[in-house]
């Protein structure tokens, strides 16, 4: 349990410093933060183009989610993770002056309420100069951190110093309320990163840098639009890379003002930090199986206002012809609450109010990249449902229950059998069975996921047959042999 802080400033008498931010839930999502920032670049991750070697950035799309992650990398020469985690102190206005220089979208960015010297209330606003998109502001606390001897999942250790910056709500004591023409958007987590590789001694005197941005920009922006823009806000760590040089002599201008801050901080000292173990490396795993779970298909959960939003909206034409179908004149179009399902693409059962008291429940299709709405059902509450595809609608239902079993037809079969067909006599060499005489695909049937399940049938001899469970995945199209039944 964290010990608690000492009060510095008459204010804080008003306040007690747990109720300004929860040290726990902070440690689970500075571990995340940090796992993205060490993870290897794998096949999960698409690599961003730079037109620079020293640079490196990608983005990735986490379970679940239809927003992206993304991550800029560089080496900084003469620079350290005690150097940063000085410069990042809490109380000095110089800090965001300089990260306000990193990025070009920036036009405000300063502390509004200094809790200690690790924890600040900031507000920051961005403006990407498209002249259709309005811009967007923050209200967030920043969380600086320095981490020695960090365990990731590569085995190695590392020493990391971070700032770590997460939105508060409008509940939150020092929020700082939406600027006018802004939308409020929300960050999950964001920021610098310092790293140090310590079994790396062959570079001393540099230190490699890392840009973390995972956010949802909220309001109107269609997603496959802001995750088209979005990996060229890594290339933030250029921006870093250029303006490390002015570090130092701002260092040097804080000792010379014998470090008076601009800001005094509320605390005179933060909630101590419980630090990281085995077990939360253990728990970490766990969560990251739990998260595969809330991913898997025919599931619905809540959707996020802005995406309901969004698809609501581009259907909206689509609903106003049912609606003028069945003679009902719509008032208003507006977004109450819905949720989601994960299939190849999305499902979204969405509530909108379309006059006082009255509403209508709609179903809609977004499809993967390139992103198509597909309106599926208008349900105005009178028993007759009006579907787009009304003739087969008995047909439509059963396409759209996720993880039930339905008929493939035979090249389907044929092709995905023989894809897999030297996996499969792999396994059965492995099992001790007969070689097989032949390998013809009889029939089969097919599960919609994100991707698709296949079982499938094969004659392997004379009245002899196998049962293979094959998963085809998005394109890129992959099979992957999960199971032989004999």
């Amino acid at each position: 349990m964290a010990k608690p802080a000492e009060s510095k400033s008459d204010e804080a008498s008003q306040y007690k410093i747990e109720d300004l931010y929860d040290i726990n839930k902070e440690k689970e999502l500075l571990k995340t933060f940090v796992d993205v920032a060490l993870a290897p670049q794998d096949k999960t991750w698409s690599k961003h183009k730079t037109k620079n070697k020293a640079l490196q950035v990608d983005y990735k799309y986490l379970p679940n989610d239809n927003l992206c992650t993304i991550r800029g990398q560089t080496m900084i020469p003469n620079a350290s993770i005690e150097q940063y985690h000085e410069f990042s102190e809490g109380g000095y206005n110089d800090v965001y002056q300089w990260e306000k220089e990193c990025d070009k979208m920036c036009t405000e960015n300063g502390c509004v309420k200094a809790i200690d010297i690790d924890h600040e209330v900031v507000y920051g606003s961005y403006d990407s100069g498209v002249f259709v998109i309005s811009p967007r502001d923050f209200c967030y606390l920043k969380a600086r951190y320095l981490l020695k001897d960090y365990k990731a999942s590569d085995g190695k250790l590392y020493d990391v110093s971070c700032t770590l910056c997460y939105s508060v709500d409008d509940k939150y004591p020092f929020y700082r309320s939406t600027k006018k023409k802004h939308v409020r958007a929300i960050l999950k987590y964001s920021g610098y990163l310092f790293i140090k590789d310590k079994s790396d001694t062959s570079t001393t005197d540099s230190c490699r840098a890392c840009y973390i941005v995972y956010l949802d920009p909220c309001g109107w922006i269609p997603t496959w639009v802001v995750n088209l823009v979005a990996p060229d806000q890594g290339m933030v760590i250029k921006s870093m890379l250029e303006n490390w040089p002015k570090v130092q002599p701002l260092l040097d201008a804080r000792k010379a003002n014998e470090y008076k801050k601009d800001v005094q901080p509320m605390f005179d000292k933060p909630q101590q930090f419980p630090g990281f173990d085995d077990t939360d490396n253990d728990d970490n795993k766990e969560e990251v199986k739990d998260d595969s779970d809330k991913g898997k298909v025919g599931g619905f959960k809540d959707g996020e206002k802005s995406e309901l939003e969004e698809a609501a909206n581009a259907v909206k034409s689509d609903i106003e012809s049912a609606a003028k179908e069945k003679g009902i004149d719509m008032k208003c179009f507006e977004v109450i609450n819905g949720d989601k399902q994960v299939v190849a693409g999305m499902n979204y059962n969405i509530k909108i109010k379309y006059d006082d008291d009255k509403y209508v429940n709609v179903k809609v299709f977004r499809s993967l990249p390139p992103v198509k709405y597909e309106l599926k059902s208008v349900d105005f509450g009178d028993g007759d449902d009006k579907n787009k595809e009304s003739d087969s609608k008995e047909n439509d239902d059963d396409d759209d229950k996720l993880g039930g079993w339905k008929q493939a037809d035979s090249q389907e079969i044929f092709d995905v059998a023989n894809a897999t067909k030297e996996q499969v006599e792999e396994q059965a060499k492995k099992d001790g069975k007969d070689e097989f005489k032949i390998f013809e695909p009889v029939s089969g049937t097919k599960q919609v996921v994100a991707g698709i399940n296949y079982k499938i049938k094969v004659k392997v001899g004379d009245d002899r047959f196998i049962e293979v469970l094959v998963f085809q995945s998005l394109p890129p199209i992959k099979y992957e042999l999960k199971s032989v039944t004999y």
